[in-house]
Parts: C-alpha cells; sequence; structure tokens
C-alpha cells in the first residue's frame, strides 16, 4: 500500500524532473490527500489566512459534483476519451465534500498562483489545454516511479497506478481514527464496501475509541 512518504516522493518526482507535465506535482498530491478520481470538482473552499508576515495555510474543502473518467472515444457519445458522469454511488446532480489538509491547500494555492486556471476553469490540465491526458501522466507517472522508488521496490506492484493513491489515501484516514461511516462518505463508499474492502485497516480502532471515550471523561 502506497504510504505518505512514497506519495511525496512521486509528486516531487512529478514536479521538478519532468516539465511536460508540471500541473501534475498538485494532481497527484491530491489523489493521496483526498482519495479522489483523476478528476477535481470546480468548487473548492481553502483557507488561509495572514499571522503577522506569515501566510498560514488551514483546512478547506473540495466539492466534487461529476466525474469524466477516460473510456476511450470509441465508447462516449460525443467521441471524446472522457465521458461525464455523476458520481459513482450518487445520482445525477448529487456530489460530496472531502476535506483539504493545510499541505494541500498550501500546495493547490502555489500551483494557481504559478499556473492559474485554464480557459475551460480548468486546475489541472494539459500542456495545449483541455484535460490532462491519461497517456501523458500515465507516462510521467511511470517515469516518476521509477524515479522515487528503489529497484526492489519498483518490482512490486507499489504505487502501479495513480488510482492506487486513492486507496492509500482510504486506508490512513482509516488507521488515523477517522470515524468509519465520516471516511465512507469523504470516499463516497457505503460504509458496508468500506468495512469490507477495507477491513485490515480498522485494526486497532477499538484501542483509539476507548482512549477517546477515556479522554471525554476526563481520566
Amino acid at each position: 500500500m502506497t504510504d505518505e512518504a512514497t506519495a511525496a516522493a512521486i509528486a516531487r518526482a512529478l514536479g521538478e524532473e519532468l516539465r511536460r507535465v508540471r500541473e501534475a506535482r498538485g494532481w497527484s498530491r491530491a489523489q493521496f490527500v483526498k482519495g479522489l478520481p483523476s478528476q477535481i470538482g470546480d468548487r473548492t473552499l481553502l483557507s488561509y489566512v495572514w499571522d503577522g508576515d506569515t501566510l498560514v495555510y488551514g483546512w478547506g474543502e473540495l466539492h466534487l459534483d461529476e466525474a469524466t473518467p477516460h473510456i476511450g472515444a470509441r465508447w462516449t457519445d460525443g467521441g471524446q476519451p472522457r465521458d461525464v458522469r455523476h458520481l459513482k454511488s450518487r445520482g445525477a446532480g448529487e456530489g460530496r465534500t472531502v476535506p483539504v489538509p493545510p499541505d494541500l491547500t498550501r500546495l493547490l494555492w502555489e500551483h494557481i498562483e504559478r499556473y492559474g486556471f485554464g480557459a475551460d476553469d480548468l486546475l489541472f490540465r494539459g500542456t495545449r489545454g483541455g484535460p490532462l491526458p491519461m497517456i501523458t501522466y500515465t507516462r510521467a507517472w511511470r517515469a516518476a516511479r521509477r524515479i522515487a522508488l528503489t529497484e526492489e521496490a519498483q518490482a512490486t506492484p507499489l504505487a502501479a497506478r495513480p488510482y492506487d493513491l486513492r486507496h492509500a489515501a482510504v486506508s490512513t484516514w482509516l488507521s488515523g481514527g477517522a470515524d468509519p461511516a465520516l471516511v465512507a462518505e469523504w470516499a463516497g463508499h457505503s460504509l458496508a464496501v468500506l468495512m469490507e474492502v477495507y477491513a485490515a485497516c480498522l485494526y486497532g480502532q477499538d484501542v483509539i475509541a476507548k482512549r477517546r471515550i477515556q479522554e471525554a471523561l476526563g481520566h
């Protein structure tokens, strides 16, 4: 399972070594921290405040309204490689909100300040505009993986696909003691699916729960 250090190493490799996909650094980081699909919604609330002369980034939110999965031009109604769909396990027009921790808030603001938005209001986009092509970030991912991982790690399934960062994000949330029902809401899963797929990450949660109850009782 991809962890925080591996995700950060791959993000640095994408951002610093591969100029042709310069927009991908924040994108890859977002996949890990937020557990997002390959697209990010167009409504965000990213918090920051000035503390004297220092810019302090706080928690924010990303509001996901729809998905545009890459399924190939042959299989879409409009002949484009991506098709606009409602979110998985959601009805049409029904979105979900995921939290943005301070480090991602900072990274996204830095990305916006450096690259801005595209003509179509995309935050992450290809060098010629439009959505970041799947083949571009797939090639970049493979190259960054070779840079960031040891030869032994490269021979394993570790971080084999960008999508693996989503699974890593959900596992990290659960291992950090977040309430499973809330994690399911953030990730767009049903609670039943979450408990089945990520059961191993729930090991030891009773210890965390007991400690929180003890703190609530003032002990």
